[in-house]
């Protein structure tokens, strides 16, 4: 049972196919869920075997099919109910990828950075996170790569991220960063205008941050993979709770989102995926 009592586990499955190759095992660094064709769709990138993965129920049961891409697959953006768009690590590449009986890519972009977080602000932008260029930053990109807004610098000049990966945009369309060298999560507007900064001194409140999502009502879901455990924010950055800690079983969590619905659906680093039904 969750430390809040609001949730309960409503599957648990690995993201390990008999057909993958890497003998590290799933690394399983993001994860979207799509309305494919009138289906609930997961959809997970595992870096160490090179694949987009997709789990979706077939006649009561769990099935899935995957798609091979050349380089390691990172973060990953819903467009459209049947469109991901995926980063492809040493490549530089956007990989637009349908959804339909079969996956397929769709198209591809060249981009200007090597991005790894995605998320979509809208059908023709996405905020896209550059954890290794100088200055770390994060573009907010049209879907041909172009950059019309780099967000790397607070007000007084000073870089604005250490390592920004993994973010999400929220109902208001404001980007949060999750920034696991500052340990931080950062709240910034489109433009690039600092909100609020969530940076407890603590370690054992905030350790390691991954994955961060948002329910439809703003309130957010932020990984701490070191500390094992999902945290419950308020919509502007004031700590509520821990939603789940290793006391449920909530082992290394990496990737994390909210459906419509409420459902959060949770990566963790061996490649094992949860879903949690809100009570």
């Amino acid at each position: 049972m969750a430390v809040d009592g609001r949730y309960i586990l409503e599957n648990s499955f690995s993201a390990r196919l008999k057909s993958d190759s890497c003998l590290m095992g799933s690394n399983v660094t993001d994860i979207g869920v799509l309305n494919a064709n009138g289906s609930k769709t997961i959809i997970v990138t595992d870096c160490n075997d090179k694949r987009v993965k997709r789990f979706y129920e077939h006649h009561g049961n769990m099935a899935h099919s995957w798609l091979d891409v050349e380089s390691e697959p990172r973060g990953l953006a819903k467009i459209a109910d049947n469109t991901v768009v995926v980063s492809l690590h040493g490549s530089r590449e956007l990989c637009f990828i349908r959804v339909d009986s079969e996956m397929y890519v769709s198209s591809r972009v060249n981009a200007d950075k090597e991005y790894y977080g995605l998320s979509s602000i809208d059908a023709n932008t996405i905020a896209a996170s550059a954890p290794w260029h100088h200055p770390p930053t994060v573009d907010v990109i049209d879907t041909e790569g172009k950059v019309l807004v780099s967000i790397n610098k607070d007000a007084d000049g000073k870089d604005l991220f250490a390592s920004p990966k993994y973010l999400t945009v929220t109902p208001s369309r404001d980007i949060l960063v999750s920034d696991i060298m500052k340990i931080s999560l950062t709240c910034v507007t489109s433009s690039g205008k600092v909100k609020w900064v969530f940076q407890p001194n603590d370690q054992s409140v905030l350790a390691e941050p991954r994955g961060v999502a948002c329910n439809t009502v703003g309130e957010i879901f932020l990984a701490d993979n070191n500390e094992h455990k999902i945290l419950k924010l308020s919509p502007d950055g004031v700590f509520l709770s821990n939603v789940f800690t290793r006391v449920d079983n909530m082992v290394w969590p990496v990737g994390i989102c909210v459906d419509s619905s409420g459902k959060l659906y949770i990566t963790q680093s061996e490649g094992e995926i949860k879903v949690y039904t809100p009570q």
